[in-house]
């Protein structure tokens, strides 16, 4: 598995995204979301429930390259911590979190280059924006201005694609972020034991964490 270096120095150096953004979507949404990596051999889908106002996030991931694997990240930003429960083994282990969870918003240089039909019928804008090295196209829903693919190149990844479906307004059940039973007791890792999958939350999130 190609997983990731550290999630908190990301988020740490994160700002909360401005007023003057062109678009944000909602503070609470889920979506499903299919990344592939090529430059890493990197493949899976996650389920994603994003909360800026509770300051948490959730990922179920489940890895089909370079091995088959499930995982449960869960982010509690107010409280500093990261849960991850690999399921194989059943096993969780925390780690230290610093920095707000942002909005998903458009960034500020953000620019409309294009309008596509999708699938014969559904018109899509295409934005490309600059971001801490990045460059990212973002493909947005005309009819309900959802996200319909990223595809972010830059920075130390290479090249990242992520084609989301599912999308859903809100969190109808916000018990997915109760922390998971074999998460209240893990022990707190000060030096994050599998850097490979911190390493990959933060690809996960680079489409999402965007300020200028």
């Amino acid at each position: 598995m190609k997983f990731l270096a550290v999630v908190c120095l990301l988020i740490a150096a994160v700002a909360f995204v401005t007023a003057q953004q062109q678009h944000c979507w909602d503070k609470q949404f889920s979506a499903v979301i299919g990344l592939v990596d090529p430059t890493q051999h990197y493949d899976d889908v996650h389920k994603l429930w994003y909360d800026a106002d509770g300051q948490q996030q959730r990922l179920e991931i489940h890895e089909f390259e370079p091995a088959d694997k499930h995982l449960t990240v869960l982010l509690k930003h107010k409280e500093g911590k990261m849960y991850v429960l690999d399921q194989s083994t059943n096993e969780c282990t925390s780690h230290p979190l610093e920095g707000p969870l942002p909005p998903f918003c458009l960034a500020n240089n953000a620019t409309k280059v294009d309008t596509v039909t999708v699938g014969g019928s559904l018109k899509v804008d295409a934005y490309v924006e600059k971001f801490r090295g990045f460059t990212t196209r973002i493909m947005v829903a005309q009819q309900n201005n959802i996200p319909v693919n990223i595809f972010t190149k830059g920075g130390s990844f290479g090249s990242i694609f992520e084609e989301w479906t599912d999308f859903q307004h809100g969190i109808s059940n916000m018990n997915v972020f109760d922390i998971p039973n074999q998460c209240k007791n893990a022990k707190r890792s000060m030096v994050p034991v599998r850097p490979q999958l911190l390493q990959h939350i933060k690809r996960l999130n680079t489409p999402i964490f965007r300020t200028n």
